[in-house]
């Protein structure tokens, strides 16, 4: 049963990417491809840029979270590799 809820789930979601995408070509269209390109191209920056702030404080926050839970002490203690 979960496993057709995790398969509706993933096709309503292609299908939502679709039809923004879909919403999208019809909007440069009618605004002009220029114009429409450098908004997104804008757009697209931002949001790439948020995405890199927002994991990397994840990433250090996990790292305080989860430090010395997963190896208290090296495997191998009578050399390096």
């Amino acid at each position: 049963m979960q496993t057709i809820f995790v398969i509706a789930i993933l096709v309503l979601g292609f299908l939502v990417t679709f039809q923004i995408a879909k919403a999208s070509e019809y909007v440069a269209v009618l605004r002009g491809m220029e114009n429409s390109r450098k908004q997104s191209n804008r757009i697209n920056a931002a949001l790439l840029l948020i995405f890199l702030v927002v994991g990397l404080i994840g990433v250090f926050y996990a790292n305080a979270k989860l430090k010395g839970k997963f190896l208290g002490h090296r495997l191998q203690t009578t050399g390096y590799l």
